[in-house]
């Protein structure tokens, strides 16, 4: 189950913004780095901080800060690739769709349950 969830965010197929902004608290995110991660996950995913922070408005020492805290809290990681002999940093949040996935299937299998007098 967990694994079909996280493909299903993963390939785009559910609006991620909605899962950051209904699971911050789960998350132990703050509004700021929510911000950043959607920023980051409607980009392309090669690293580059002045585009992110341009986007943004924030300085760019913001912006790195912000990252570290995420990749702290292991939302995100920045992976080094190798692109025609020349290595590049890449985003991974491969960690973050499984947080999500996990977050959502806890909130989608909680039964409220109400008494009817």
């Amino acid at each position: 189950m967990m694994e079909k969830v996280e493909n299903i965010l993963k390939n785009g197929l559910y609006t991620i913004p909605k899962l950051l902004i209904n699971n911050l608290r789960k998350l132990n995110i703050t509004e700021k780095e929510a911000i950043l991660l959607i920023c980051l996950l409607n980009s392309e995913k090669k690293f580059n901080p002045k585009n992110t922070s341009e986007t943004l408005g924030w300085k760019i020492n913001e912006v790195l800060e912000e990252i570290n805290n995420l990749s702290d809290k292991d939302m995100l990681k920045i992976e080094m690739v190798k692109v025609n002999k020349i290595h590049e940093e890449y985003l991974n949040f491969d960690t973050l769709y499984s947080k999500l996935a996990f977050a959502s299937t806890i909130t989608g299998s909680k039964h409220t349950k109400t008494k009817i007098h």
